[in-house]
């Protein structure tokens, strides 16, 4: 991103999507896979950098 455009990644925490239930529903699945379609044009775009995260026992 521009450096003068300020942002933050926030979680969903509704009743379908929380961290621990999300990939329990047909609605959960869908919503991650779209956000995960947006950041991955975003960063095919060169809007967004793309970068390592480290990922250890988030899906457990």
């Amino acid at each position: 991103m521009p450096g003068w455009i300020n942002y933050s990644l926030c979680p969903v925490n509704d009743k379908w999507t929380r961290e621990n239930n999300w990939y329990k529903s047909d609605f959960g699945r869908q919503r991650v896979q779209t956000e995960c379609e947006k950041l991955i044009h975003y960063v095919n775009m060169g809007v967004l950098a793309d970068e390592f995260i480290k990922t250890d026992g988030m899906c457990k």
